[in-house]
């Protein structure tokens, strides 16, 4: 007759050639519905794409389907065919649909809740924002953030001490993506874990409060090395514990030495309008 038989797949379906399965998975590209292939064989399995990225915030669908990718790697396959533009290029192409996403991390009481809050307050008549708030159980931080009519996730690990990318991804399809501007993740309490992952953040802020001691950019240098601006919260306590300012600054600068410093309370609102300032020149810029 002429006529070729046309067969519309979704990504998740499995297509049987002959010996072969053909497995269809998605793919980020600025064509919509992209996929690429994972050809299951009785030598082993080849995976295949045409161009694409990794894009957490994509102008079409949702996000890559880093998951399968993942587990495919961990069954072993024989052989990766992949395009991708700019693929030696340094660093990372941008999302179709831009989203600044900030890692909030600090310990357990450090305040991380209590200056997204207050952050919220200054930020929301420029920008739109959504909170994912990270702990181990529960939803308590989550609740605070819903009650000020930001969208808000709650992220439980479950016992894991740190956000990782995987669970960002999993979690971002619950936000309206192309409603928002700002993704403030409020990390794990933790001042270890936490540092050495990279959850797909445009930059990150580390809380460290002033109860819990002048020491702690000497103990856990990593966090201090690896954050892009430093807030010291509960300032308004200074008078009441032995806590050295100096001692702070002098160790930080001597792990991150361009990195910014505000003195701030959550409290009281000292120094959270020049932190604000800070961080709005930021984000337009991750957005621009």
């Amino acid at each position: 007759s002429g006529k070729v038989k046309m067969n519309v797949v979704k990504p998740g379906q499995t297509v049987k050639l002959g010996c072969m399965d053909v497995e269809f998975i998605h793919v980020n590209h600025s064509i919509p519905d992209s996929v690429g292939f994972a050809i299951h064989s009785p030598a082993g399995t080849v995976v295949y794409t045409g161009d694409f990225k990794i894009d957490c915030t994509p102008a079409w669908g949702e996000m890559i389907d880093l998951g399968r990718f993942a587990e495919l790697g961990n069954e072993g396959v024989l052989a990766l065919l992949a395009d991708s533009t700019n693929s030696e290029r340094t660093g990372y192409t941008m999302s179709e649909k831009k989203v600044c996403l900030i890692n909030v991390m600090g310990s357990p009481g450090a305040g991380k809740t209590s200056l997204i809050t207050e952050l919220i307050a200054r930020l929301r008549g420029s920008f739109s924002i959504g909170v994912i708030e990270g702990d181990i159980t529960g939803q308590i931080d989550a609740e605070k953030i819903a009650a000020l009519q930001i969208p808000a996730v709650q992220l439980n690990t479950d016992g894991a001490c740190h956000i990782e990318a995987m669970s960002i991804q999993h979690i971002l399809p619950q936000f309206d993506l192309h409603a928002l501007d700002v993704l403030f993740v409020e990390n794990i309490g933790n001042l270890v874990c936490p540092a050495e992952f990279d959850i797909g953040e445009n930059f990150r802020i580390t809380i460290l409060s002033i109860p819990e001691g002048d020491d702690k950019v000497a103990k856990y240098p990593l966090m201090f090395t690896d954050t892009d601006c430093l807030v010291l919260n509960k300032c308004d306590m200074l008078p009441y514990f032995d806590f050295n300012l100096d001692r702070v600054e002098k160790d930080y600068r001597g792990v991150n030495p361009e990195g910014p410093l505000f003195q701030v309370s959550s409290r009281t609102g000292d120094g959270l309008d020049a932190l604000t300032q800070h961080l709005e020149g930021r984000i337009r810029a991750a957005l621009a």
